[in-house]
């Protein structure tokens, strides 16, 4: 079993570095060239240590170092859910000083009818509101 050992701040400027260079991983050679370059002055013990990993240690370097994929952002309702509540209302500006009121009111406005779906659109946090909000702007537009 392969593992590597960095401190901290040797993990700290891997990444910061391995972030600027946005390449491709197709060409691990070239990456840990400019890697090692561009470490040189800075931090030579690390360039050395990175020039001196082999093959399989430098591309289990590179598995760590990438970024992991992000979830799409969503709200977590249903586009039932969306439907109802862009039928319920007209369309929600999501402007961040009112966004509380705003949700408040849309909820309580849903209770009589959905409250199951008022408790949800109760408890969405702040960036899914504005999702939410976006999202039922977007159909009255008709993007």
């Amino acid at each position: 079993m392969t593992y590597l050992r960095f401190t901290p701040t040797d993990c700290r400027a891997l990444r910061s570095l391995y972030r600027e260079l946005t390449l491709s991983d197709d060409r691990p050679h070239f990456i840990k060239r400019l890697l090692v370059m561009s470490l040189t002055d800075s931090l030579p013990q690390l360039a050395g240590r990175i020039a001196s990993l082999n093959r399989k240690e430098f591309r289990l370097l590179l598995d760590h170092l990438r970024p992991l994929p992000q979830p799409a952002p969503s709200h977590g309702l249903t586009p039932e859910h969306v439907e109802i509540i862009a039928g319920a209302s007209s369309p929600l500006p999501p402007h961040t000083r009112y966004a509380h009121l705003l949700q408040c009111a849309l909820a309580r406005l849903l209770a009589e009818r959905r409250p199951d779906l008022a408790m949800k659109v109760a408890s969405l946090s702040f960036r899914q509101f504005k999702l939410l909000c976006e999202e039922i702007n977007g159909r009255v537009r008709g993007d």
